[in-house]
């Protein structure tokens, strides 16, 4: 009884630690995101596929109930993602030149004498060019 006569005074009653701390944890709840962070990534991983597939970014939107511009803002963010730990992942897997220390990138000529050296690098070492 003292607790629905609190929040029913809430915020006039002189007594309303109970009323206030409700009003505190219903806000917070609003404030939560409206799904999880899952259901938000797995969302994006779909719109992703069916861009791959040829879908439209008009059906993609219209399939999310979002604007294209999401859709495309969603495709953009992937894109860019993928693109950075692809970078970090060949950078990890690429030979290093044992003069400067910079990676030697794929592509690039480069001379494996018992270590890896950009060849400009061993022929500098070598040759004092």
């Amino acid at each position: 009884m003292d607790f629905i006569y609190e929040v029913t005074t809430f915020p006039a009653a002189k007594y309303d630690d109970q009323a206030d701390s409700i009003s505190q944890a219903l806000e917070w709840i609003n404030k939560q995101p409206a799904e999880s962070g899952w259901i938000t990534y797995m969302q994006h991983e779909l719109a992703r596929d069916m861009y791959n597939q040829g879908d439209s970014i008009e059906k993609i939107a219209g399939y999310f109930d979002k604007t294209e511009e999401e859709i495309k803002s969603w495709i953009k963010a992937q894109d860019e993602s993928k693109a950075r730990i692809q970078e970090i992942i060949n950078q990890r897997n690429l030979p290093r030149c044992q003069k400067c220390g910079k990676v030697i990138p794929y592509g690039v000529e480069f001379t494996h004498a018992g270590t890896d050296y950009h060849t400009e690098c061993w022929r500098k070492m070598t040759y004092g060019q």
